[in-house]
């Protein structure tokens, strides 16, 4: 019974993001042919603006439909893509830079909907992918970020890796997050 009702699910979700592309079509032509505008559409329809605005971007092939619909992390670095990134990547995979003291660097290959909210960043720049250098950059940079002033308004690093051992310098808080990361490196 169970299953029967989770196949019904998915055969709904599937045809709302058919629907979804249709209502988009019929939203471009309104705004095109009709010459209305999407506040002239909403206070008609009683649409969301903001769904409305990204109907429109679906309609323009500027966003792919699935991304409305999608809790993937990767969902809002995606939107910001070209179009035809975002088709290639909604499904696929991409490189990930993995950099561990103790062994070095590996290239991980994710697929794009299984990424972590810091892959994300790892990966994606606004309007861009990073590729493993500039990944690379990204990650030197992250470690760069935990500082504290001085009173001279000097800025010197909040923690350091010395000889396996981790020395923090002044005022410096960790995050969960951080504190994980860096025990890595150690």
């Amino acid at each position: 019974m169970l299953n029967k009702k989770i196949k019904q699910l998915q055969v709904l979700v599937t045809q709302a993001v058919t629907k979804a592309r249709q209502a988009a079509e019929l939203l471009i032509d309104i705004l095109d042919t009709d010459k209305k505008t999407l506040q002239e559409i909403h206070d008609l329809s009683g649409i969301s603006s903001i769904f409305l605005y990204q109907l429109e971007k679906v309609g323009r092939k500027q966003v792919i439909g699935e991304l409305l619909f999608s809790e993937c992390e990767a969902a809002g670095a995606l939107m910001h893509l070209p179009y035809s990134e975002q088709v290639r990547l909604f499904n696929g995979s991409i490189e990930v830079l993995k950099v561990n003291a103790a062994c070095g660097e590996d290239v991980m290959t994710v697929k794009v909907q299984d990424m972590t909210e810091e892959q994300v960043r790892q990966v994606f720049n606004k309007s861009r992918i990073r590729g493993l250098k500039a990944q690379r950059t990204y990650i030197e940079g992250k470690r760069r970020i935990l500082r504290t002033t001085t009173p001279g308004d000097e800025q010197v690093p909040g923690y350091e890796i010395q000889r396996k051992k981790l020395v923090v310098h002044g005022t410096v808080t960790f995050t969960k997050k951080e504190l994980l990361e860096i025990t890595k490196q150690l």
